[in-house]
């Protein structure tokens, strides 16, 4: 192999090598915090009436959307780098209605922060949280 060669070859391996680090740390920044989140809120009422939610940010407006029973709606997003990411939703249900924040970076996202998911059921008797769709923790009541 030519001196030229070999130079390529390690810069391409290097490169190569750049890029692997990069897609790695993409979920994680530098002090070690998770980046990039998935949000989704479950209807649960275990009935034939609606959940209609509206969700949003500063920044996005994700809509309102109507679940039926075991319907979810999933977004994803990554947080920005003062950790100041806040999405709230509305929920509605019958005649009750309320609203809370589903995602803080600096509180829910800690919470969420081993699997980068956050899994909100909504509930006959409340809201319930879990980063791993299986262990719920109940953290608000309806009004």
């Amino acid at each position: 192999m030519s001196p030229i060669g070999s130079q390529t070859c390690h810069l391409l391996i290097f490169l190569t090598l750049c890029i692997s680090c990069t897609i790695a740390l993409a979920e994680k920044n530098i002090a070690g915090f998770r980046l990039h989140y998935h949000v989704y809120v479950i209807n649960g009422l275990n009935s034939k009436d609606l959940l209609i939610i509206h969700c949003q940010s500063k920044d996005d407006d994700l809509g309102t959307h109507e679940l039926k029973l075991g319907q979810n709606f999933h977004w994803e997003f990554r947080i920005n780098w003062s950790r100041t990411t806040l999405f709230f939703c509305r929920m509605k249900w019958g005649q009750k209605d309320t609203s809370f924040d589903v995602f803080r970076a600096n509180d829910d996202g800690l919470e969420c922060e081993k699997s980068g998911n956050c899994h909100w059921l909504a509930a006959r008797t409340g809201f319930y949280l879990s980063d791993d769709n299986y262990t719920w923790q109940k953290t608000h009541d309806w009004p």
